[in-house]
């Protein structure tokens, strides 16, 4: 999307975005810089489309469930159901596959069946979706705050357009490193500031550290790692 704004390539009539969640900022990136609908699918590669994000809520990860191909269960860590409005992790039974049926699958995300019928007046459930089950930050007092959220708050703070590529890397409880690729020169008291300003959301319990670098390495399927968790951390030093 910069190269588009850069270059004034002509796009088409509608965008269509799965895949890996996107956060606020980078959303509203893309509608700024085409002009076009956009239309969110939440998809699972084992089991195809699950719902489709709802256009009267922008800026945030609600989905309508496909109900009439999917249903679709929120359970806690040890496979008791969960009530609506609760956290857990999802399951899917799909019901249009006959010759490898998928019954009550463990996805990895994890979400919340909203209760509420949507402003939109369709009927079909909400589902308020969390991400990946490694795509959190721990805190020290073992609570957890969304990747998504942060990522949002980060470039909110220093700029989209200002920068090519970031990563985020929860190297331990107590440090977040950040490294980005900058397309202008940033002060050191600017990213001071910015740190300051993550670090208070996440209640100071961790440091952060911002840094500009020339490369940030994508996981050999040419993916960009946006964030590296402290279990990935973890596991990396135990191998």
């Amino acid at each position: 999307m910069k190269y588009v704004r850069e270059d004034g390539t002509k796009l088409p009539v509608i965008a269509n975005l799965s895949g890996e969640a996107v956060s606020f900022e980078e959303e509203r990136f893309i509608y700024e810089t085409t002009g076009v609908p956009i239309t969110f699918a939440y998809n699972c590669k084992e089991s195809g489309k699950i719902g489709a994000k709802c256009s009267v809520h922008i800026g945030k990860n609600l989905y309508h469930i496909y109900r009439e191909r999917v249903l679709l269960e929120i359970v806690d860590d040890n496979g008791n159901q969960l009530e609506n409005d609760k956290e857990g992790n999802i399951i899917l039974t799909v019901l249009d596959r006959t010759t490898m049926p998928i019954i009550r699958y463990l996805t990895g995300d994890r979400g919340r069946i909203l209760s509420r019928q949507c402003s939109c007046d369709r009927l079909s459930p909400l589902l308020e979706l969390q991400g990946r089950n490694k795509d959190i930050i721990l805190l020290p007092n073992g609570d957890t705050f969304s990747v998504l959220l942060f990522r949002s708050l980060f470039m909110k703070e220093i700029g989209l357009e200002n920068i090519t590529k970031y990563q985020i890397i929860q190297k331990t409880k107590n440090f977040i490193q950040i490294d980005f690729i900058s397309r202008k020169n940033f002060s050191s008291d600017k990213l001071s500031i910015v740190q300051s300003t993550l670090e208070s959301v996440l209640k100071n319990e961790i440091k952060i550290y911002i840094r500009e670098v020339n490369r940030i390495e994508n996981y050999p399927s040419g993916k960009n790692k946006v964030f590296i968790s402290l279990l990935e951390i973890q596991k990396s030093q135990t191998i």
